[in-house]
């Protein structure tokens, strides 16, 4: 896993921070409310704050100013960038949001199955949805939603087969904005 980089903070105080993920298709997203500190000092405000740990004594660290130029070779030895005392103020504190979605979503576990799945799904704007299930030859066999649903949110249908014989069907979610299909193989 990297860590991002670029993340730059113009002013100190709390600030909201919201990381978002996309892989194979699926976005995440998570919010947190971190406190940026002042770690500038020096005559001219153009030095840092670390906070540094003695090799061979960590326990009696301390809080030095140092040239912007040397930071790389203090935090490899395990310095950190800012006071020593300030962990104790600095606070990470997760802001409950809603999952952020971009696009349509609709997935189907356990894939492949054997008589009973759950589809869920989600959109990103709120409107009319329909969730159909069709059989390989194009037939309707099943309606699993029909109505509003607000985005954002995720929703979950039970798809039950025990008059449907074994094969591949097609979750269908019909939205405002496209059409988002999926595989799902019956196996009995």
């Amino acid at each position: 896993m990297e860590n991002p980089t670029g993340i730059v903070f113009s002013s100190t105080g709390f600030k909201e921070v919201t990381l978002t993920i996309t892989r194979f298709g699926c976005t995440s997203a998570v919010t947190k409310l971190v406190e940026v500190a002042v770690v500038s000092c020096g005559k001219n405000n153009d030095k840092i704050f670390i906070c540094h740990a003695p090799p061979g004594n960590p326990g009696n660290a301390s809080t030095i100013c140092i040239n912007a130029n040397d930071i790389a070779d203090h935090i490899a030895h395990g310095d950190c960038v800012g006071s020593c005392n300030v962990s104790s103020k600095t606070s990470v504190i997760e802001v409950e949001k809603e999952p952020v979605i971009k696009e349509a979503e609709l997935s189907a576990h356990p894939n492949p199955f054997n008589n009973t799945t759950t589809v869920t799904f989600a959109i990103s704007e709120p409107g009319n949805v329909r969730l159909e299930v069709y059989n390989y030859i194009g037939q309707q066999v099943a309606m699993l939603f029909d109505g509003y649903m607000k985005a954002d949110k995720q929703y979950k249908a039970g798809f039950k087969t025990e008059n449907l014989p074994e094969g591949m069907y097609f979750g269908v979610l019909q939205t405002d904005e496209g059409r988002k299909i999926i595989k799902m193989s019956l196996m009995k």
